[in-house]
């Protein structure tokens, strides 16, 4: 007999983060600058530059962020950005690379935008 890999307690448990909700520079796609300059100008936070798969596809990240796709001397790279209106997104990376930009779309995260990257509150006892 097979096992059952859809048993309740499998389908129950929550995502493990993999994210702290700081600003990560995986490579130098983005100088320190520019990210800096994304936050104060456009309003916009990128939580990974060009994104493995492991954080494309990870649950605990915010559900107000966006997955964008763009294309730079023939590579794909992938961005998880948070903002909090689309066109000041599309005008960041519109700015910076132009016809390379290929989508924007919902990123995989199921959290709550207002409680994320924040560390649980200890609950009091009565």
């Amino acid at each position: 007999m097979e096992n059952d890999t859809k048993s309740p307690t499998t389908l129950l448990k929550k995502p493990i983060p993999t994210s702290s909700g700081d600003p990560v520079a995986d490579n130098d796609l983005w100088t320190a600058e520019e990210l800096q300059d994304c936050k104060r100008i456009y309003g916009c936070t990128v939580l990974h530059q060009n994104a493995n798969t492991r954080q494309l596809n990870d649950k605990s990240l915010p559900n107000d962020a966006y997955l964008v796709t763009y294309v730079i001397d023939g590579k794909t790279y992938y961005d998880l950005t948070r903002t909090g209106k689309r066109l000041r997104l599309f005008d960041m990376y519109w700015d910076k690379y132009r016809e390379g930009l290929k989508s924007i779309v919902w990123g995989p995260g199921t959290a709550n935008p207002k409680t994320w990257g924040e560390d649980p509150k200890p609950k009091s006892k009565k």
